[in-house]
């Protein structure tokens, strides 16, 4: 156990209405079971978060303030640190491939370093850890957050102590994502693995309706179906 009040875990995510809202894949999985999914993966999220036996705080739209991605990190990495906590360490509630020990090998290194980042695969990161002598509200709000250049901007704006790069984590942000946490069954919990199997074959289903469907369109027009098969639109 680390002693108590001296380091906070941030959960900075939307809520589940909002992310239904965000998410791409929504419109093709439906309402239902991207609600499934989204849930299913938060919840597996914050159980990780807990079992470090740290305080987990939650900050969704709610609760956030600011107009953009960086004015609202900042003022809940400022309002945690007022509570007072000595360091934080952030995280979305996207990355279902998360696990606790990327949390508590964060923390180790904190004290050392002062800056511990979890890079996803697209040059953002799924977590920051930051101790209250590294935090910079200037150095943040500089940072091109959501984008490609996360990563790169958070090392360049905060360089004072050379930060602790965790393994590079893949995030949920599209159907290409989901399916591709098949490839990673042992970094995701088995909850969620349940349900991208379930997804996997209701894309699948969708797309032989489609084919058939052409067959009978060709049938009928007396077209050739001597070809590709059709695109699945996702």
């Amino acid at each position: 156990m680390y002693q108590e009040r001296t380091t906070a875990i941030i959960l900075f995510a939307r809520s589940l209405q909002a992310e239904l809202r965000h998410r791409s894949y929504t419109k093709s999985l439906g309402k239902r079971l991207s609600q499934r999914l989204i849930s299913t993966s938060h919840e597996a999220v914050v159980s990780d978060l807990k079992s470090t036996g740290l305080p987990v705080l939650s900050y969704d739209e709610s609760l956030q303030r600011g107009s953009t991605f960086g004015q609202r990190l900042c003022h809940v990495i400022e309002d945690t640190l007022r509570l007072g906590y000595d360091q934080v360490v952030v995280v979305g509630g996207d990355c279902p491939t998360l696990s606790a020990s990327d949390i508590t090998i964060a923390i180790d290194m904190l004290s050392e370093h002062g800056l511990a980042l979890g890079p996803d695969d697209r040059g953002g990161m799924y977590l920051l850890g930051i101790t209250a002598q590294t935090y910079c509200r200037a150095s943040l709000l500089s940072v091109r957050w959501q984008s490609q250049y996360t990563i790169e901007d958070v090392q360049k704006h905060l360089d004072e102590s050379p930060p602790i790069i965790l393994p590079v984590r893949k995030d949920m942000h599209s159907l290409a994502d989901i399916t591709g946490l098949l490839r990673l069954p042992s970094r995701i919990s088995a909850d969620v693995m349940t349900l991208v199997n379930l997804i996997v074959a209701h894309l699948a289903h969708r797309l032989i309706l489609k084919m058939q469907s052409l067959r009978v369109m060709a049938i009928i027009h007396g077209v050739s179906l001597n070809r590709g098969p059709p695109a699945l639109e996702l």
